[in-house]
């Protein structure tokens, strides 16, 4: 090829007289126009002269094969990831945010007298000992005696303050609580103890549950349906103006809005907050892909149908 001119080329031949042809090879994987697997969801495309191929990466194994550019990658065994769940306010509460304890339920129920579902059953033994601090963050905390460990220690005396006082999502100054799960710990339910509904009660809620990768890695290398932990998307937790993740990919497996205007200022603000998935004693008919046994709970199942 001619270095000054792409478009000749010269051809050296042991035959004075000859005819030739000359192609061009595109990349389609370079350019990103072939039809193989995302890398993310386990594909992988080699490029050939005059086409492509797809495979699978070592971690995937192909489920269906319709021809050499065609081919779906599902994951050999899958592992359920550990599960975030976020807690937010979403009203602007301008004297801060307390809350005096968190418990966790395994199990979801219908108030006959309110149809709302609630929290059922003995709480998960989860607490500020048994529960590893990196497991649970939150937004900042009040400076004195308002850390959050003091919403997993089961004492009603105690209470966590948000570190903000003027919390208002729409000016990126919200408070939030996360908390973090092994796969085996099914939670169901959160009931946030806010004490009596003054000045620091939130009286609209909103609750997430996701898996995050972890710090400094990007979600959608380690799937479709894992929730930025970057500091950029951290931040969204507390900016209502800011995104949780890319339009157009499901992050969060789960999300609620619990809302309640019936109680007064001498009232005690409990919010049940259901963050189950799927639906209790229902089957669900389909075309069976591949079996994954075991998996620990509905939202692990979901979970990984986000992944794929």
């Amino acid at each position: 090829q001619d270095p000054e001119d792409p478009h000749w080329w010269t051809v050296v031949t042991d035959f004075p007289n000859a005819d030739f042809v000359g192609t061009a090879d595109v990349d389609e994987c370079a350019e990103g126009v072939d039809t193989c697997e995302l890398p993310e969801d386990g594909g992988v495309c080699t490029n050939t002269a005059g086409g492509f191929t797809c495979g699978c990466t070592a971690l995937y194994e192909e489920l269906d094969r319709k021809s050499p550019t065609q081919v779906q990658c599902v994951q050999k065994d899958y592992a359920a990831g550990e599960q975030f769940v976020l807690v937010y306010h979403t009203k602007a509460l301008k004297f801060g945010w307390k809350i005096k304890d968190v418990r966790f339920f395994g199990a979801v129920e219908t108030d006959p007298a309110t149809g709302r579902e609630v929290c059922s059953g003995d709480p998960l033994e989860i607490t500020s000992t048994t529960f590893p601090s990196s497991g649970r963050s939150d937004s900042g905390s009040y400076p004195g005696d308002f850390a959050l460990d003091n919403i997993l220690d089961d004492d009603p005396v105690t209470t966590w303050k948000s570190y903000c006082l003027n919390c208002d999502r729409d000016m990126g100054t919200g408070a939030w609580v996360g908390f973090q799960f092994s796969a085996d710990t099914d939670v169901r339910c959160v009931r946030v103890e806010q004490g009596l509904c003054q000045s620091t009660c939130a009286r609209e809620l909103a609750v997430h549950r996701g898996v995050l990768p972890a710090d400094g890695e990007k979600a959608l290398v380690q799937g479709r349906g894992r929730v930025d932990n970057s500091r950029a998307r951290r931040a969204s937790w507390g900016n209502g103006n800011a995104d949780f993740g890319e339009a157009g990919i499901p992050a969060w497996t789960e999300s609620k809005i619990w809302g309640s205007k019936q109680f007064s200022n001498s009232d005690e603000c409990t919010a049940d907050l259901p963050i189950d998935c799927g639906f209790v004693d229902a089957q669900i008919f389909g075309e069976i892909m591949k079996d994954f046994m075991p998996v620990p709970s509905a939202c692990a199942c979901k979970q990984l149908c986000l992944d794929h």
